[in-house]
């Protein structure tokens, strides 16, 4: 069996990655924070992603609040590919069924990067109402309202 990263070297290829965020590891879980910009001219967004050890990351949107970010283009949608609308919201930005993240992959280069390119669809997705990433959000017994922790 092909062991996961752990979570140590987690935290240390965070912190090579993305030397301004914090992150610390408590109890076998992580949690790092972190501010990232999809392009020059976009926001900046502070997000968390905690990940206990064969458990899926989760990645949530910290700042700014993207619902009223929406509402003030076009009042009253919802958010695509969310697992759940309360704040902070929970991102899905990989399909946990389709296997795109593996226990062996750092966050680093997958789960920070895939958020950012959440954020830059959000981001097109405010102003022309059109989702230019997958098409379909995938539904999670567990995931659905669950609140960071």
């Amino acid at each position: 069996m092909i062991q996961p990263l752990s979570l140590r070297a987690q935290k240390l290829l965070l912190g090579q990655g993305f030397p301004d965020g914090e992150c610390s590891v408590r109890r076998n879980r992580l949690v790092w924070e972190g501010r990232v910009q999809p392009t020059a001219v976009s926001h900046s967004y502070d997000i968390r992603v905690t990940h206990e050890l064969y458990t899926l990351p989760e990645i949530f949107l910290l700042s700014p609040n993207p619902q009223k970010m929406a509402d003030a283009v076009i009042p009253g949608r919802r958010i695509p590919h969310v697992y759940s609308y309360e704040h902070p919201i929970r991102l899905c930005v990989y399909h946990p069924k389709k296997r795109e993240w593996k226990y062996t992959m750092p966050l680093v280069t997958t789960v920070i990067p895939w958020t950012i390119m959440w954020l830059s669809f959000f981001e097109d997705w405010v102003c022309t109402d059109v989702w230019s990433g997958r098409r379909r959000t995938p539904r999670t017994r567990a995931g659905v309202g669950r609140r960071p922790r």
